[in-house]
């Protein structure tokens, strides 16, 4: 027995174990697997914060509380924050019709043309409501958190789609618990307004930027179509996946068109001029447009980035959900600068003499006079403040919630966008939200286990 094992270990070199220096290398290259998801994070968590910060400075261009940009230009701020809105569909607009001449042609059905131009049609109205007409009203505080409550109906849905699983009680109650604080968020934001607020014109801001965000919450309708026994969905969203191409052209056109619109009516019927745009389009204007949405789609691809390196939690997660605190932060930090009164926030004319880092400083504190002018921080109301406080942390918190899901998906190494992503670009004014909820909801898999 003994010289029979003597003679397999003197021929089969494969029972051979060789002595090979591993550490090294492999400390090596965990260390830049590291380095390289922590610069993707940073990445991804600057131009969120790039990107969301130009555009709420666009909003508050169009505030009548500031005054970088005087009151009869404002059009040119709401010109804006329409090119804002438009921008990732022109985007789309174009890559779509490139794959539409050079690869695929597939035309979609009349029934899935007139679902895909009912739900942008929504999107869009709710979308160009909430940033245009009822955004500009608001304080810093709220335009930043309230955002954030557009993730309502993917909690809904999620709800019913953990419930046709028969998933355990603990994950249902995550997304009950979105539904929650969001509604919290909705009434407490309400209260802040109504219970310290005599306007009419506040009044109707809150009906319409809660309105607005239900029907923007419709967007993400494909990511829980599949789920549903509801053959009509499931038809459309395989006559979708079919026919993309086309689909995003008509969605995009939809998007242009309703944006449009809403701007063009919005300036004449809030007793606004358009002349004034020929001479108020200047550059703090178009630099804030440009950065937001260069800013955007540079996040967007590096978030892709991430989730294709399989750094699914520390390069595209965490970094997102920061964004907004961070944003706060940054426009709260204005508080701590000191700025004389001998250097007041000029209209536009005179912007143009200043530096950039007083150009910032001006922005910053020009945002916080939208806080400084509610009556909640005039008359000190403990209960206002508590109020304000609890809606941006009830949103913020919902949001967690209803993406919760992301932090155990499941996904190959180098997976196809398509497959990480339900919609093929994000949105421009909820650049967080939209790639948070825009990725594939992974209890579909289970669903279909079940059914087959």
């Amino acid at each position: 027995m003994e010289k029979e094992q003597e003679f397999r270990r003197s021929w089969d070199a494969c029972r051979e174990v060789p002595i090979i220096e591993h550490e090294t290398p492999k400390k090596l290259a965990q260390c830049l697997k590291w380095f390289s998801c922590a610069i993707v994070g940073l990445l991804v968590f600057g131009l969120a914060l790039l990107s969301k910060t130009s555009f709420l400075i666009l909003i508050t261009f169009g505030n009548n509380q500031t005054e970088i940009i005087c009151s009869e230009k404002k059009p040119t701020a709401l010109l804006g924050i329409g090119f804002v809105l438009i921008g990732p569909s022109v985007l789309l607009l174009l890559k779509s019709t490139w794959k539409f001449i050079f690869k695929g042609a597939t035309m979609p059905s009349k029934k899935t043309v007139f679902w895909v131009l009912s739900v942008e049609f929504l999107v869009a109205l709710g979308a160009a409501v909430l940033t245009i007409v009822a955004m500009p009203y608001f304080d810093i505080v709220t335009n930043v958190m309230i955002l954030n409550s557009v993730s309502i109906l993917s909690a809904v849905f999620q709800v019913v789609a953990v419930c046709l699983a028969k998933e355990k009680k603990r994950i249902i109650m995550l997304p009950i618990c979105s539904i929650f604080l969001i509604v919290l968020g909705y009434v407490l934001f309400a209260v802040s307004y109504l219970a310290f607020e005599s306007s009419t014109q506040i009044k109707v801001s809150i009906g319409l930027a809660i309105v607005g965000t239900i029907l923007v919450s419709v967007n993400w309708w494909e990511n829980y179509s599949t789920l549903f026994s509801i053959s009509f969905l499931e038809d459309i969203s395989k006559d979708i996946a079919q026919s993309r191409n086309v689909v995003c052209i008509i969605s995009s056109l939809m998007r242009i068109l309703i944006t449009s619109a809403v701007v063009g009516a919005f300036v004449p019927l809030s007793g606004q001029d358009w002349k004034s745009v020929k001479d108020g389009l200047e550059t703090v204007v178009i630099s804030s447009v440009a950065i937001q949405i260069a800013s955007s789609a540079l996040c967007h691809w590096f978030a892709v980035v991430a989730c294709k390196m399989h750094a699914l939690r520390l390069s595209f997660a965490l970094p997102i959900y920061m964004a907004s605190i961070a944003v706060l932060a940054v426009f709260l930090f204005a508080f701590a600068v000191p700025v004389t009164e001998s250097d007041p926030s000029t209209c536009f004319e005179n912007i143009q003499e200043k530096s950039i880092g007083t150009l910032l400083l001006l922005m910053l504190t020009d945002a916080l006079k939208t806080l400084r002018s509610r009556d909640i921080l005039v008359t000190k109301s403990t209960a206002g403040l508590g109020c304000l406080i609890g809606s941006a942390l009830s949103w913020w918190l919902g949001l967690m919630l209803s993406t919760y899901y992301i932090w155990y998906l499941k996904i190959d190494r180098i997976e196809r966008t398509q497959e990480l992503f339900v919609r093929r670009m994000y949105e421009g004014a909820f650049l967080e939200q939209s790639m948070l909820l825009n990725t594939r909801f992974e209890i579909r898999k289970k669903i279909k286990e079940k059914r087959g």
